[in-house]
């Protein structure tokens, strides 16, 4: 299934614009996986999507987030392996997102609540299928820490951070 045939019109062109219309259509079966479908129904705004503080113009979730920031890698490096690091980098991520963190004292790092995603490429059977077809070694791509281009420590800029930003302005 080709991702960008059942998303919003406003969110297909905000990801054109930052792949540079250069889509790379290798990460749609990636997309598809069950593992990664699961970040539909998390929100990008941990929690504040479901209050009226915010008038949402659409539902913007962390799998909107992530294939946004694996463009965006697509489009600096051209590198399937940080392009997919960068796709599968909130796999973790719990729902209302980042609260739980708060509550875990992690409020700077806000790591603590995020299950691995190591482990969870490692279990995942479908997305160990995919990566081997593609001949794809997972230590490449089950750490996004090593990418810095990707994820930095704060206050330094990365993808993750700069499309947190960017989204804001849907």
């Amino acid at each position: 299934m080709k991702y960008l045939n059942y998303i919003n019109d406003e969110i297909k062109e905000y990801y054109m614009i930052l792949c540079d219309n250069d889509y790379p259509e290798f990460i749609d079966k990636y997309i598809n996986t069950k593992d990664l479908r699961r970040l539909e129904g998390i929100g990008h705004f941990c929690g504040c999507d479901y209050t009226g503080l915010f008038n949402m113009k659409f539902w913007y979730s962390r799998l909107h987030h992530s294939i946004a920031c694996a463009l965006m890698m697509w489009k600096f490096t051209k590198d399937k392996n940080q392009t997919l690091a960068a796709l599968f980098h909130d796999l973790g991520t719990p729902s209302f997102s980042h609260c739980i963190d708060f509550l875990l004292n992690d409020a700077v790092n806000q790591e603590s609540s995020e299950l691995s995603v190591k482990d969870i490429l490692n279990k995942s059977l479908e997305i160990n299928k995919l990566l081997k077809e593609d001949n794809i070694n997972i230590e490449d791509i089950n750490d996004v820490s090593k990418y810095t281009i990707m994820e930095n420590k704060k206050p330094k800029i990365c993808v993750d951070r700069l499309e947190g930003i960017f989204c804001t302005g849907l």
